[in-house]
């Protein structure tokens, strides 16, 4: 199934599920190759709303992986973000400066370049990280919106499995 490059990466924020749990239903979440835990983090910031997922690279779609130049493999984790602010009763995605870091059990820090993606009016933005099997990691997301001078940050855990 052919996706388009923002719309996969929004779709994967938005839809609160991965991939996989989309595709197949109901996934117990422990079998989703190179992740466990809940697939997307929500937090509210006022008008803000901001949605992270960290997934394994392996369910990205060939083509989508390709044209982002994700390496697809047991190792690699992609951490997906997205921030929408409420207009007119409706939430649209919102351009942002971004900062994101991974901090593993033992206090080691790794920073996550983000990159953004702009595709029909949308924008999103995603990272990659390298990761060892069954780790919990500690995500840090900060984004300041384009135009305000709020600074909104989210923080949530996720543990990375290698697929059965």
């Amino acid at each position: 199934m052919h996706l388009p490059s923002l719309s996969f990466f929004v779709a994967l924020c938005l839809s609160g599920a991965t991939v996989l749990a989309h595709a197949q239903g109901a996934l117990d979440r422990n079998d989703a190759p190179g992740r466990a835990g809940p697939p997307v983090h929500v937090s509210e910031f006022g008008p803000y709303t901001v949605r992270a997922s960290a997934i394994g690279s392996e369910v990205l779609p060939p083509g989508t992986a390709e044209r982002h130049d994700i390496d697809r493999a047991a190792d690699c984790g992609v951490l997906n973000l997205v921030i929408l602010e409420r207009r007119d009763g409706r939430q649209a995605t919102v351009p942002a400066t971004v900062t994101a870091s991974k901090d593993n059990l033992l206090g080691q820090t790794e920073e996550i370049a983000m990159r953004e993606v702009r595709e029909n009016g949308r924008v999103s933005y995603f990272g990659t990280f390298g990761f060892a099997p069954l780790r919990n990691f500690r995500f840090t997301i900060t984004a300041q919106p384009d135009g305000s001078s709020e600074t909104l940050r989210i923080e949530f855990e996720d543990r990375f499995v290698v697929g059965r």
